[in-house]
Formats: structure tokens, C-alpha cells, sequence
């Protein structure tokens, strides 16, 4: 092969593959992506300690309030702000048998279904808390 060929085919090539690390990267999301999907998955994570928090202080009648720090029945000691921003997660009493749990989280719903499932009731960075499992009572 000429030096001109070999050196068209080299350049055909390098561009081949920055178009294929550009389009693999448009359709991951790439590394920052990554990063805001695991924080969003500490903050589910944080949320939901936090639920299984309140239904025990609940169960053992020892809910006052939105205070869900540890209790001798119920003796996790579960984070109670954001681990990146510091900022608390809001906790809202919604009803009598339910509270809402509040995060800021990164990635829209759209960005990141997987994050708001599992059968929870969710209002946007939201998610509502049944804490008795046998009321029949809706969350207002």
C-alpha cells in the first residue's frame, strides 16, 4: 500500500473509532452519569432505612413526631442527610399512618427509573411511607 493510502486508511480508522467512543459514551452517559446514578442509589438507599426506620419506631409505638434517631426497640442509627450535600432529608408527616421522605435527587425520573420503584408511592424527589401495612387509610 502507497504511503498516502496507508496513511488515509490510519486517519479512516482513528476516526472510526473517536466517532465510536463518542456515540458509546452519548448513549452511557459516560462517567459523570455514572457518578450521579450511584449517589441517586445512596440516596434511595438512605431513603428507604429511613422508611424501614419509621415503621419500626411505629410498630413499637415509639414515633414522635418525624424523629426517627434509634430507640432501644428499634436501635438503627440510619443517616439522616444527604452523605454529598449535607443537607437533611426532609421528613413530613402526610397522614396519620404515613410520612414523607424527601431527597434532592440528581437524575430526573426519566434519567433514572430504576432509582423510584419497587411499588413506592412516589411525588417527585418524594416518596410517601405507609407505616402501618394493614391501614386502609390514603395519604392525603
Amino acid at each position: 500500500m502507497s504511503d498516502g493510502k496507508q496513511s488515509l486508511a490510519v486517519w479512516g480508522i482513528a476516526g472510526l473509532a473517536l466517532l465510536a467512543i463518542g456515540l458509546g459514551l452519548t448513549i452511557t452517559g459516560g462517567p459523570l452519569q455514572g457518578r450521579k446514578e450511584r449517589r441517586d442509589a445512596v440516596r434511595y438507599e438512605d431513603l428507604m432505612r429511613l422508611a424501614q426506620q419509621a415503621r419500626c419506631l411505629h410498630d413499637a409505638d415509639q414515633l414522635r413526631g418525624t424523629g426517627l434517631g434509634p430507640v432501644d426497640a428499634c436501635p438503627d442509627d440510619v443517616r439522616a442527610a444527604d452523605p454529598y450535600t449535607h443537607q437533611p432529608y426532609q421528613i413530613t408527616a402526610v397522614a396519620p399512618q404515613h410520612l414523607r421522605l424527601c431527597a434532592s435527587f440528581e437524575l430526573t425520573e426519566d434519567e433514572a427509573p430504576w432509582v423510584r420503584q419497587y411499588n413506592q408511592q412516589w411525588q417527585g424527589d418524594c416518596v410517601v411511607v405507609e407505616l402501618d401495612e394493614n391501614a386502609v387509610a390514603e395519604p392525603r
